[in-house]
This record gives structure tokens, C-alpha cells and sequence, in this order.
């Protein structure tokens, strides 16, 4: 091969790696421009992903906190009910109690009128 042939492949090769070495070189810089982009692409959607938790995460505690207040409130009302059920028991005790003790004196009172009035016709019969 001549001299000049050579001397021009080897330019020609030397201008086909330096160019093929720019385009590799521009395609890095656009790669790196694209993995930036999207670094920071990437931090904007952490962010509001964060704040849109937060955000949840804050009126799921509200939630929490009125079902824990509702929670309290109704602890309370079952306290309440518990002692105005125990106060109506207790009343109907005393109720049942008394009504029980009137009934037993006039049961006696019955049994004891009986008596008498058994007696007396035992007796009027015995006299005839």
C-alpha cells in the first residue's frame, strides 16, 4: 500500500475515533443531564410524597383522637348508666323488702284472725 494511502486511512481513522470519541463524550454529558434530571425529578416526588404522608398521617391522628374522645365519652355514659342501674336496684330492693314485710304481717294477721275465728266455731260446735 502506498505511503499516502496509509497516511490518509490513519487520518481518516484518527478523525473517525475522534469523532466517534466527541459523540461518545456528548452522549455521556446527556446521559449525565438525564440522570440528574431525573435525580432531582426523583427528589420532588419524595418530597411531596412526604408531605402528602404527612399530611395523611396527620388526619389519621385527628381521627384517632375524636374515636379516643368518643371512646372516653362513652366509657362515661357506661359508668353512669351502670350507677343509676345499681341506684333503681338497690331502690327496688328496698321496694321488694318493704312490700315483702307488709305482706308478711298481714299474712300473720290473716292466720292469726283464722285461728280465732277456727276456735270459735270449734267451740260453737262443741256446744251444741
Amino acid at each position: 500500500m502506498e505511503p499516502e494511502a496509509v497516511e490518509r486511512l490513519s487520518r481518516e481513522l484518527a478523525e473517525t475515533r475522534h469523532h466517534f470519541d466527541d459523540v461518545a463524550e456528548d452522549s455521556r454529558r446527556r446521559l449525565e443531564l438525564v440522570v440528574e434530571e431525573n435525580r432531582r425529578h426523583f427528589q420532588v416526588m419524595v418530597e411531596e410524597n412526604r408531605r402528602h404522608f404527612e399530611v395523611v398521617a396527620e388526619g389519621l391522628r385527628a381521627d384517632v383522637r375524636l374515636v379516643a374522645e368518643g371512646v372516653t365519652g362513652v366509657r362515661a355514659e357506661m359508668q353512669q348508666f351502670r350507677k343509676e342501674v345499681a341506684d333503681e336496684f338497690t331502690e327496688l330492693r328496698s321496694m321488694i323488702r318493704l312490700s315483702y314485710t307488709e305482706l308478711d304481717r298481714r299474712l300473720r294477721a290473716l292466720e292469726e284472725s283464722h285461728l280465732t275465728l277456727q276456735a270459735r266455731v270449734e267451740r260453737l260446735e262443741g256446744v251444741s
